[in-house]
């Protein structure tokens, strides 16, 4: 009876030790300047491909529910209306498009980072004049279980000055016909 009880005591203790150091274990601290480092070259990767005009491979970098806001249109929820949105950018005459990162932020968890920097854009409009646009964007980026990063949302904001609206026409005074 006595070595039933030890064995039972022992099995206890032991199981208490087992669940105290299971509760003890932690994550191990995230490397900030490793994911920063990551963010950058993801970064300089999706500009380049961007540059380079391939479609599928900018698009790569979103994650499936990513949200794109470009000026002048819609939110772009997901990877098919980002794609449509980039398939219409890409597709502009003489289209040329460079960004380059001024700061990124990666948050102490190491699963969100956001970047921002500026951008230069060319194009050519129907009439075939040259159009020039350069600015500011902002990404958010969320780490995937893979521990790849990926576009979760995508705001680029234009330094130009918004166009003026066309002067209204003023309304002639109709004259009574006698």
């Amino acid at each position: 009876m006595k070595l039933e009880v030890r064995s039972v005591v022992v099995s206890l203790v032991v199981v208490v030790v087992l669940l105290s150091l299971g509760g003890c274990a932690s994550t191990p601290p995230v490397n900030i300047a490793a994911e920063e480092k990551a963010i950058r070259a993801a970064e300089a990767d999706f500009a380049q491909a961007a540059g380079a005009k391939s479609l599928e491979k900018a698009v790569s970098f979103y994650a499936e529910d990513a949200v794109m806001l470009n000026p002048n249109e819609a939110i772009a929820v997901g990877k098919t209306a980002i794609r449509a949105s980039w398939t219409r950018m890409l597709a502009m005459p003489d289209m040329a498009v460079t960004w380059a990162v001024d700061k990124v932020e990666v948050a102490k968890s190491g699963d969100l980072a956001y970047d921002y920097g500026s951008y230069s854009m060319s194009y050519s409009d129907p009439s075939r004049q040259k159009i020039s646009d350069h600015g500011k964007y902002a990404t958010i980026w969320k780490k995937q279980a893979d521990g790849s990063w990926k576009v979760a949302l995508d705001m680029i904001n234009t330094d130009l000055a918004a166009p003026r609206p066309a002067a209204a026409k003023k309304a002639q005074p109709q004259r009574k016909r006698r």
